[in-house]
């Protein structure tokens, strides 16, 4: 996947009324099928937020965000380039990008605006 791929992804999604295309190739990506987005015991209100919600433009978000640190960056900082996302909804993807090989915990800890230690997120897969 190539810098412009991703670009064109990330400026699509800030538009007022986004126009996402599915079958752009970040999307195929980072897609995380439904079903690991939720646990068969979660109340229904999970199972439908988990079937609305595009996991695979918000893990092409937190991705953006995280290449554009190289020495990697922390939660904190990934959610204060993300402000309309909330921590709640921007946390979940880093495990399917680590799983997936495309970012890695560097062992790093920073402190963070609660001033607790955080883990330090960077890339390591920067093209497909």
């Amino acid at each position: 996947m190539t810098k412009r791929e991703i670009s064109s992804c990330f400026s699509q999604v800030f538009r007022k009324k986004p126009a996402i295309d599915p079958t752009l190739p970040i999307l195929n990506a980072f897609g995380t099928p439904i079903h690991m987005m939720r646990r068969n015991s979660d109340p229904d209100t999970s199972h439908e937020a988990a079937e609305k919600l595009t996991a695979g433009k918000l893990e092409a978000l937190v991705y953006e965000v995280i290449a554009r640190h190289p020495n990697g960056c922390t939660s904190d900082e990934i959610c204060r380039a993300l402000p309309m996302h909330g921590v709640q909804t921007i946390s979940p993807r880093y495990a399917p990008l680590i799983r997936k090989g495309y970012i890695e915990d560097t062992g790093e800890r920073r402190k963070g605006g609660t001033k607790r230690s955080q883990r330090v997120l960077r890339v390591i897969k920067k093209d497909q």
